[in-house]
């Protein structure tokens, strides 16, 4: 999930640049240290990005769950949410 911060041009771009680039990054992330490393690429990229005057400014918040052999992992940067629902 992601998501264009409020009130900063350029919301759906950021959003969506931010989810392919992640997303081409996580399919190695078998732990956390490597899904910190691909979030934090992702923002690098978006940070790349803004070096446009026509993208200056803009951003995205993401929040995502990876389910792997053993292992659940989960992550949110900025105001997106995960939730766990249970008993």
């Amino acid at each position: 999930l992601g998501d264009g911060i409020g009130g900063q041009p350029n919301g759906a771009l950021a959003s969506r640049s931010a989810l392919r680039f992640l997303a081409a990054r996580l399919d190695g992330c078998d732990d956390e240290g490597a899904c910190e490393e691909a979030l934090h690429a992702t923002n690098g990229h978006l940070y790349d990005l803004m070096r446009s005057s026509e993208t200056a400014g803009m951003g995205s918040t993401v929040a995502g769950v990876m389910l792997r052999r053993g292992a659940v992992l989960w992550f949110s940067v900025g105001d997106s949410r995960v939730y766990r629902f249970g008993d």
